[in-house]
C-alpha cells in the first residue's frame, strides 16, 4: 500500500486561499501569522499538504496549483511511503518524474515493513 503527500511551503504563500481549489484530501494548512498549535508564537510562512492515493493523478492536479502560485512557493515536498511485506521496489514512470521536475519539487521515500 502507499500513501502520498505533496506540501507547499513559503513566507509569502496564501495556503488557506489556495486549497480552496483543490480536489484532493487536505490534511494540513495555515497561512504566515496565524498562531501556532502546539508552541507559542506564530508561522512565519504558509504552508499546505495534500494527501492521496494516486500519485500521477496528484501531480496532475497540484500543477495549476503551483504554477498559478509559483511565486509564493519556497519549497515542495513530495512524499512517497511505500508499507510492504518481504521487498521493497519502487519505479516512477517517466511522466511522474517530469512532472516532479516541473514542480521543483524534494522527493522523500519511506518504506515501511508490515
Amino acid at each position: 500500500m502507499f500513501e502520498y503527500t505533496i506540501s507547499f511551503k513559503g513566507k509569502n504563500f496564501d495556503a488557506v486561499n489556495c486549497f480552496a481549489t483543490t480536489k484532493l484530501h487536505v490534511e494540513k494548512v495555515f497561512n504566515a501569522g496565524e498562531t501556532k498549535q502546539k508552541i507559542a508564537g506564530n508561522y512565519d510562512f504558509g504552508y499546505l499538504r495534500l494527501s492521496g492515493e494516486d500519485l500521477a493523478s496528484m501531480l496532475e492536479e497540484v500543477s495549476d496549483l503551483y504554477t498559478q502560485h509559483k511565486g509564493y512557493i519556497d519549497e515542495v515536498e513530495v512524499e512517497v511511503t511505500y508499507f510492504y511485506g518481504n521487498q521493497c521496489n519502487l519505479e516512477f514512470s517517466k511522466n511522474e518524474i517530469d512532472a516532479l521536475n516541473k514542480l521543483e519539487a524534494n522527493l522523500s521515500i519511506t518504506c515501511v515493513k508490515e
